[in-house]
């Protein structure tokens, strides 16, 4: 998983329902990996290549994925995709909100340029293990959008 595949990526709602199909998710978590062709998804998920083709011209189409390189081997070719995020966001003002703030939490800390990345990192990743455990789990589940913002101000303006 790339830095790249880290940072959310703000999505439409037809893209969100484009990666909602539960099959496309394992091709984006995949290909957030290493790109690969069609053929090699299909493989390495066990699925029908066609159906897998399919899949992956549909997030390519909405923008999911992005066309890495091309070889031809054999005469026949083979187009290599990769996730661009594993993280969405859709725009707020595409969104119905249902209710606001289900939690929040704010506090101010002081922190050097190296710990607010370190932070930000350590955060990208407790989404990405949450996201995954969205996908893979039988429960019910509700839509949130979960945020992480980091303010900076001058010592004297925190009271």
């Amino acid at each position: 998983m790339s830095d790249e595949t880290l940072q959310p990526m703000d999505i439409t709602l037809e893209q969100q329902k484009i990666i909602s199909h539960p099959f496309r998710v394992e091709i984006i978590i995949l290909l957030s990996e290493q790109p690969m062709t069609s053929k090699q998804v299909a493989d390495r998920l066990d699925k029908d290549p066609g159906t897998t083709y399919y899949h992956i011209q549909q997030l390519f189409k909405h923008e999911i994925l992005e066309l890495v390189h091309t070889e031809v081997s054999r005469g026949i070719v083979e187009k290599f995709y990769r996730a661009k995020a594993t993280l969405f966001r859709v725009n707020d003002s595409e969104l119905k909100v249902k209710r606001q703030f289900r939690a929040k939490r704010d506090n101010y800390i002081m922190l050097s340029e190296a710990e607010l990345a370190a932070l930000s990192d350590e955060i990208s990743e407790l989404f990405y293990k949450y996201t995954q455990q969205s996908l893979t789990s039988k429960q019910d589940r509700t839509a949130y959008q979960i945020s992480f913002e980091a303010k900076e101000y001058d010592e004297g303006e925190i009271t």
